[in-house]
């Protein structure tokens, strides 16, 4: 079973995306959330998590990292805001778009392009099926 964690704009008050390169990025975590325990608990069972991030100012763009895999917490300070950085280390990333205007174009600085994000959705709908009934048995 695929391992997702997906950030929309809205949980973007609690976690930063910094330093993105090609290959790895860091996330800037506040102390106050489950999400260190839930990465912890995922790396320990299979090790590999797929990220969803929607983008910043293109909302209907979405950013998939395959095959991320996390580092353990270390305390830092992000623009005076006291929290956690994960260093994540990924495969490869693949972007998708729910808009006209983007799907089948090529991502600047990269040789990807665009797909339908109807099937990114699909699949965590899916997902999320399977978490809710797991939780059930």
């Amino acid at each position: 079973m695929k391992n997702f964690l997906i950030f929309f704009n809205n949980d973007k008050d609690n976690v930063k995306m910094i330093n993105r390169t090609d290959k790895n990025f860091e996330l800037i975590i506040d102390d106050n959330i489950v999400l260190k325990q839930v990465i912890e608990k995922i790396n320990n069972k299979t090790g590999k998590i797929d990220v969803v991030w929607q983008m910043k100012h293109k909302l209907s763009n979405i950013m998939l990292f395959k095959n991320c895999i996390f580092s353990e917490p270390i305390d830092n300070s992000f623009n005076g805001k006291i929290g956690k950085k994960i260093k994540v280390t990924f495969d490869s990333i693949k972007y998708y778009s729910d808009s006209e205007l983007y799907i089948g174009k090529k991502i600047p600085k990269s040789n990807s392009i665009y797909k339908n994000s109807i099937q990114l959705i699909r699949m965590l709908k899916l997902y999320n099926i399977k978490i809710n009934i797991s939780y059930w048995m």
